[in-house]
């Protein structure tokens, strides 16, 4: 149970909490309705767990009970909080780097659709093994990891680069820096990139670079993979410090934001031309 789910769902959660506000207030669920606007079907369906209710719908409910506005905020602020999912990298890789991995596999194969900004890295899904292990392997000098999985993490991370070839849909969207960063050897890197060039003709994978000089109607601030499934849609960004998962109404923000970034990037052919520059442009070994 993720922590959207337990807040909501729990002995303790939001649904129990209205319900017995409502008891408490001597209400039926006809007059929550009535009072709030609604349909019966849709107190019903908070009640009973069918629909999430949003932060105006929790406060809507408040004052339809004769609630104090405190209790309210209150409310929100617990549903708000539990949207989201602070893991700090020392806690999720005490056991070392493939248990992570085989975590976003698992988000992975339950999504229909993954959508991934970077700012930084070529994601994951696109990357040679040479270029990953060179990922791995700062991590492990980052976060001074103490267990050595790097062979196993890499093996769960190209485990799911064969998700690719299934029915789902893909949506990789890199800043240009992405492409000119050398975050390995030039070697390494002219490999990488050479591995890009296929992935932009696949008929399942839309692939665009947000370029470098042009004006951008959006401020590109997180590199951020949302996986988007028939139930869920968590949302995964990383920091130095912490590896964060949304859900509900902050995961929807995110995918909208992506989702704007796309106005302002260019693919195809374009697209294509920026990265085969940025492999000419390297250095030698």
């Amino acid at each position: 149970m993720n922590p959207l789910q337990k807040a909501l769902d729990g002995p303790e959660g939001l649904r129990a909490r209205l319900r017995e506000l409502r008891v408490q207030a001597g209400k039926q669920q006809q007059e929550i309705a009535a009072i709030t606007g609604w349909s019966h079907s849709k107190v019903s369906r908070i009640e009973s767990g069918r629909t999430k209710p949003s932060a105006d719908d929790i406060r809507r409910w408040i004052t339809a009970v004769n609630g104090p506005r405190e209790l309210a905020d209150t409310l929100v602020d617990v549903l708000v909080d539990a949207e989201s999912e602070h893991r700090s990298w020392k806690s999720a890789m005490r056991a070392g780097q493939e248990p992570v991995q085989a975590g976003y596999l698992e988000l992975a194969r339950r999504s229909h659709t993954i959508k991934d900004f970077e700012l930084t890295a070529v994601p994951g899904m696109l990357q040679t093994p040479a270029y990953a292990r060179a990922m791995f392997d700062e991590m492990v000098r980052l976060h001074q990891l103490t267990v050595a999985d790097v062979d196993k993490a890499l093996t769960a991370r190209l485990e799911r680069q064969e998700l690719l070839y299934t029915d789902r849909r893909f949506e990789f969207l890199l800043a240009q820096p992405v492409l000119e960063w050398l975050l390995c050897p030039p070697s390494v890197m002219r490999a990488q990139l050479t591995r890009l060039l296929p992935v932009i003709a696949m008929p399942n994978v839309r692939f665009g670079i947000l370029p470098t000089g042009v004006r951008l109607r959006r401020i590109p601030q997180n590199t951020t993979a949302a996986f988007i499934g028939d139930d869920e849609t968590v949302v995964a960004v990383e920091t130095f410090a912490t590896d964060i998962h949304y859900y509900g109404t902050q995961a929807a923000q995110f995918v909208a934001a992506i989702d704007e970034l796309w106005a302002d990037a260019v693919e195809g052919e374009v697209a294509m031309q920026l990265v085969v520059q940025a492999r000419d442009a390297l250095p030698n070994d």
